[in-house]
């Protein structure tokens, strides 16, 4: 089960926050087999680049409990 909610664009920031049974990567639980809570939230800059980050709560059964993912990137206009 898995309830998932996008916040709404406001101006140059977007967002997400889930709440999920399990987290799972590749069929492999990240969490073994228990909820999990994670977040994002992306800037995105006038000029076309944007950063971002995500977190989750994992539990490898070895003493990490945080999952932090960073990017960043750019776009370019199609001629």
């Amino acid at each position: 089960m898995c309830l998932s909610h996008s916040l709404p664009a406001f101006a140059d920031w977007q967002g997400n926050i889930t709440a999920s049974s399990d987290y799972l990567f590749n069929g492999v639980s990240q969490t073994l087999n228990r909820p999990a809570l994670q977040g994002g939230l992306t800037y995105n800059f006038s000029n076309g680049v944007y950063v971002g980050g995500w977190t989750s709560n994992v539990d490898y059964d070895e003493g990490t409990k945080r999952e932090l993912d960073g990017w960043w990137g750019g776009r370019a206009g199609i001629l």
